[in-house]
């Protein structure tokens, strides 16, 4: 009786929330001036985010921009996208200028120092000149940059954030000319677009309808100009209502276990922006309004401790970079909205950083950050299950397996793919996203062998490669777990179009017993004879050790591979998949095929780990995120690539 009152004490904050007419809440609550992350920091917390590692990271960075002139990226680089398809060029040039901002900002609010300043003026006012600040790639019929429409995606919304922010701390300290020219690109590049949907006047933009990342992204960098930078109290709280109801396609992105189809990266961008845009209006709002206690964001909020498999390594599934992992900035803001911590170490850049930095209290104590607890954590709804060691001290695989369905979000066509992890380091499975280009999201994306089922330890039954669409599924026929040992079987059969093809199963067993194993075994059958093959993509090297066992190594791991055909002859070839990897892998794909046409056939591959374990330890902790304010700038990035992708 006492667990259940305790537990219904728990849930009463989100049950409020759900009950009462956000709106109305809303309204008794948002700040009636304006709010900008910094603005109600106190003594002890300012002296505290100043002396941070952080902040003196940013203070060597800004000392390094104020004798650096960057290139002006209009109108070349803005056009190469168009003639090219190259869009990381402009982007490269771009996210200096935003570094430089929020390293010169953050070193003029820490040291008061005149330079910081005069040099953030003057990027300031050049940012201001730019034709437009939304991204080539997402501007391709050139209406932003010619000036015929004003948009807001990814970029602007962000820029437009972290300049009203600077226009709300440190307004008395900028120029006359200066504060009214950000006031004016402000108004004219966000705020008054946005307020025209929210009277009606405007459509909404697409993104604003859509479940996917772009709605989080975009709103968040709405809500913080907003509140920073409109000084009319109805507007504000009209565009904050509107915020708050489209929001709401954001988490119904999300199916009821909380899975990001859209990959693990994704859940950095869009859900950490959707914390940023809590932590927002929680603070806007006197601390009356919590996003985080509604029970929508539960399932995802969880997802972190879910997805990783093993040493904070994640499956590159869907546009995913392999070397992701999930930023922690995030779990911080997460775990302070949720009550969880009451103090964390400021992460992240200007203005992000001041966030957690105001959440928190000084005189308590650092909480850790929580580590997976699951053995096996499965996502029905996501098709994904991640097999862990757990308590085991022998085992040193764990693996990270999927079914789902080929029109997911960011889709890859990868039913049935799989990453491997021994002793730490990812070794073979599914290498994850390209390096974006103007092909990646039109009609030619999945003839690209990295978007295609070639780029994917999958089967290829009778020459043929996964076909895109909903109905090409995974279907779960059997899931068995035991105290050592898990099993999951998928028919895949509907993600080819094979018509001699009458069965194709797939069955994924893991092990913890002996070291622990991982053994993919693919079944056939087809109404008359046909080819069969299956694939290894290995993320380094490989060598065949034996006629049917081969040896893969990456970043000192090593992996063996044991092959049973059932007696069927097979033969194997190996080839580098084209294309370029996010993260610079350069994978292999080892095809194992039969050298004869079969009715009826079985391919059994069995990862078991090599070696030693001491110099693959080493090279884990190598690879192991380390909070120190180098890794904590370069994670907090929502420009860098390896982080957080943007498309």
């Amino acid at each position: 009786m006492k667990q259940a009152i305790f537990s219904l004490f728990l849930l009463l904050p989100a049950m409020l929330l759900s009950a009462a007419d956000p709106s109305d809440l809303l309204r008794e609550s948002l700040s009636a001036e304006p709010w900008f992350a910094g603005k109600n920091l106190t003594a002890k917390q300012k002296e505290a985010l100043i002396a941070s590692p952080v902040v003196r990271t940013a203070i060597r960075r800004a000392d390094r921009a104020l004798n650096e002139e960057l290139p002006n990226p209009f109108p070349d680089l803005y056009l190469e996208f168009r003639k090219s398809g190259n869009r990381t060029r402009f982007q490269a040039v771009n996210d200096r200028y935003i570094r430089a901002i929020a390293m010169l900002s953050t070193a003029w609010y820490a040291t008061g120092k005149q330079p910081y300043l005069r040099k953030l003026e003057e990027l300031l006012l050049k940012v201001c000149s730019f034709p437009t600040w939304v991204l080539p790639a997402h501007d391709k019929k050139l209406l932003n940059f010619t000036g015929k429409s004003i948009e807001i995606d990814l970029a602007s919304s962000l820029m437009g954030w972290r300049l009203a922010t600077v226009l709300g701390l440190f307004r008395p300290d900028l120029s006359p000319a200066t504060a009214e020219r950000l006031q004016q690109e402000l108004n004219r590049r966000i705020l008054i677009p946005f307020d025209r949907i929210s009277t009606g006047k405007r459509a909404p933009f697409w993104w604003m309808e859509r479940k996917m990342n772009w709605n989080a992204v975009c709103l968040a960098g709405i809500t913080g100009t907003v509140l920073a930078a409109e000084s009319d109290s109805e507007k504000r709280l009209r565009m904050i209502d509107t915020v708050l109801k489209y929001s709401r396609n954001f988490l119904e992105s999300f199916p009821p276990d909380g899975y990001c189809t859209e990959g693990a990266g994704y859940w950095n961008y869009g859900f950490g922006h959707y914390l940023y845009l809590s932590a927002m209006l929680y603070l806007a709002t006197d601390r009356r309004i919590n996003l985080l206690e509604q029970r929508a964001t539960r399932a995802p909020a969880a997802y972190p401790e879910r997805i990783v498999i093993a040493n904070g390594w994640l499956p590159a599934f869907a546009d995913c970079n392999y070397k992701t992992r999930i930023a922690r900035q995030y779990l911080d803001l997460r775990d302070l909205l949720l009550g969880r911590a009451e103090k964390r170490a400021p992460l992240g850049w200007f203005p992000e950083l001041l966030l957690s930095a105001e959440l928190s209290r000084t005189d308590a104590a650092e909480t850790p950050l929580s580590a997976p607890r699951e053995e096996v954590s499965v996502f029905p709804d996501g098709a994904v299950a991640v097999l862990r060691p757990g308590s085991s001290r022998s085992c040193r695989i764990a693996a990270a397996v999927k079914g789902g369905h080929n029109d997911e979000l960011h889709n890859h066509n990868d039913v049935g793919s799989y990453t491997v992890v021994a002793d730490g380091i990812p070794v073979a499975g599914d290498p994850g996203a390209e390096i974006y280009n103007a092909k990646t999201f039109g009609p030619e994306r999945y003839r690209n062998p990295i978007m295609n089922s070639f780029g994917h330890p999958v089967p290829r039954p009778a020459g043929q490669l996964q076909s895109t669409g909903r109905e090409s599924a995974a279907r779960l026929l059997e899931e068995k777990k035991e105290t050592a040992t898990f099993l999951w079987k998928l028919d895949l059969a509907k993600a080819y179009r094979v018509p001699s093809m009458t069965a194709l199963e797939r069955s994924f067993f893991y092990s913890r017993e002996n070291g622990g194993s991982f053994t993919v075994t693919d079944t056939v059958e087809f109404s008359e004879p046909e080819s069969f093959e299956t694939a290894v993509i290995a993320f380094g090297t490989f060598r065949r050790i034996a006629p049917d066992r081969l040896e893969l190594e990456f970043s000192g791991s090593r992996v063996l591979v044991s092959i049973e055909s059932g007696g069927e002859a097979f033969e194997l070839s190996s080839v580098p998949i084209p294309g370029r990897y996010q993260g610079g892998l350069k994978p292999l794909r080892i095809a194992i095929r039969l050298k004869n046409a079969v009715r009826n056939a079985q391919i059994r591959l069995t990862f078991t780990p090599n070696g030693t374990m001491t110099k693959t330890t080493n090279a884990s902790a190598a690879n192991a995120p380390k909070r120190n304010a180098s890794n904590a700038s370069a994670a907090a990035s929502p420009r860098k690539q390896t982080a957080v992708p943007r498309s």
